[in-house]
């Protein structure tokens, strides 16, 4: 090795990536992972279980991709229908993608609901098409789940890491 090689490697500034520090657990059958940059010491965590995330101030339902859920309707506690497109307004402010590049099926199986309106909600019922019948989801614990996230530090619940997407983040569906 050549001294000049030598020297650069030596004086050359070396940077390290920060460390990134993981947690799981498992709060009333949700899974809240934590991610905390060491060096920014920001927390950002993700709410999930099963087909459901907490993401951005609302909860999305991932349903079955073949399901083109553009006129789905659901309830809240057998309360009054809605439709979910009119929660899009709120959703696109809170940084949501209306649609995907899916032509044929923009949704791509997914029900998006504003948190807000799930305040103390135990069921909610989707209708992914009109005369489908209608797939029923219990939020038993979400929101002692995303209140523990906010207890301990989450600066962001449910905005995806790059990292997260690969491996068991939203890939691209939220």
């Amino acid at each position: 090795m050549s001294l000049a090689l030598l020297l650069a490697l030596v004086l050359w500034p070396h940077h390290r990536a920060p460390e990134v520090i993981q947690h799981r657990y498992g709060v009333e059958g949700w899974v809240l992972e934590m991610r905390t940059d060491s060096f920014t010491h920001r927390t950002d965590c993700r709410v999930h279980r099963g087909r459901l995330a907490y993401e951005r101030q609302a909860v999305v339902f991932h349903l079955p991709r073949r399901l083109n859920t553009f006129d789905a309707a659901y309830r809240i506690d057998g309360g009054p229908l809605v439709r979910s497109r009119d929660d899009a307004a709120d959703l696109a402010a809170q940084g949501f993608a209306l649609s995907d590049d899916d032509l044929a099926n923009p949704s791509d199986g997914i029900v998006r609901i504003p948190a807000h309106r799930l305040e103390g909600a135990k069921l909610v019922q989707i209708q992914p098409r009109p005369d489908d019948r209608p797939l029923n989801f219990r939020l038993n614990g979400l929101a002692a789940t995303v209140a523990a996230a906010r207890r301990l530090g989450c600066a962001a619940i449910g905005v995806a890491a790059p990292e997260a997407a690969a491996d068991g983040g939203t890939h691209g569906r939220s």
